[in-house]
């Protein structure tokens, strides 16, 4: 059967399919982790409740607007007691976690650096590439190249 498949040119069905059981482990992960979110959030500093907020919604576009919104603390407070516990900006706290976190699937997926950009809410491919080269110092399709 996978021999008719891939003689017709339709790709890899066993990879379609990791790809898809990817995508639902995350979803599953993010649902996990949610769990008790208030409670536990009650009890953490507010730089911790930072770093769970982003964490949380690492899928999500981060702003200090969105973070103070959410958190009720304002956006001077938020870098600020951020920088203290953490010696970085919680935006760039951000950048650099959506991007590790992406590095992880372009390794093990197929999904295009477009769709990563989308499912971490990058402005756009350019945004994203940038960002990871920042990171990494290298681009996602050669960082993806090299660790295959």
């Amino acid at each position: 059967m996978s021999y008719i498949i891939f003689c017709i040119g339709i790709s890899d069905p066993r990879q379609e399919y990791f790809d898809k059981l990817t995508t639902m482990t995350l979803q599953l992960v993010k649902a996990v982790a949610s769990i008790n979110y208030v409670e536990c959030m009650e009890k953490l500093s507010h730089a911790e409740r930072i770093r769970a907020y982003i964490d949380e919604h690492i899928h999500e576009a981060i702003t200090l607007q969105t973070l103070s919104d959410n958190l009720h603390l304002s956006k001077s407070h938020i870098e600020r007691v951020y920088h203290e516990k953490y010696e970085m900006s919680p935006i760039k706290y951000a950048t650099n976690k959506k991007v590790q976190s992406a590095s992880i699937l372009l390794v093990h997926t197929n999904i295009s650096i477009e769709e990563l950009s989308q499912m971490f809410s990058f402005y756009d491919a350019a945004n994203f590439s940038k960002c990871f080269k920042k990171v990494f110092s290298i681009s996602p399709t050669k960082y993806r190249k090299l660790n295959r």
